[in-house]
């Protein structure tokens, strides 16, 4: 994605995916970016360009952060112009599976572990 931060007085603190630059990547729901950018564009369609107004809360807090192009002073609302120029989503069906076969592994196992339990209590 590409992507420019500001602050309330046209302040920019970040720009990346621009000049050129790659777009920017990153993975949702892993704390990798604040949490109102991880809100805007999990809501977002390919190609689309969203301004999204973050509250300090969903933002960087109370905490003073420094960031690529300024620092971000304490308890600030922070604006964002993001556009989705890609994006890759989990396949759930390939995670089905893999837990499904996870799951029959340990039904297996402790089938195993009972039948051996059993022989050894019987004397079979």
């Amino acid at each position: 994605m590409r992507l420019v931060g500001k602050l309330e007085d046209g302040t920019v603190f970040v720009k990346k995916g621009h000049d050129g630059e790659e777009p920017f990547e990153f993975k949702t729901d892993e704390e990798q970016v604040i949490e109102g950018l991880d809100i805007t564009v999990v809501n977002m369609k390919k190609g689309e360009v969203a301004l999204a107004r973050i509250p300090p809360e969903h933002a960087f807090g109370s905490a003073e952060t420094k960031q690529d192009l300024a620092v971000v002073p304490p308890n600030s609302t922070v604006f964002y112009e993001v556009e989705l120029v890609s994006f890759e989503k989990v396949c759930l069906k390939s995670l089905e599976r893999a837990c499904l076969a996870l799951l029959l592994f340990l039904i297996g196992t402790c089938l195993h572990l009972y039948l051996l339990c059993r022989t050894k209590n019987h004397g079979i």
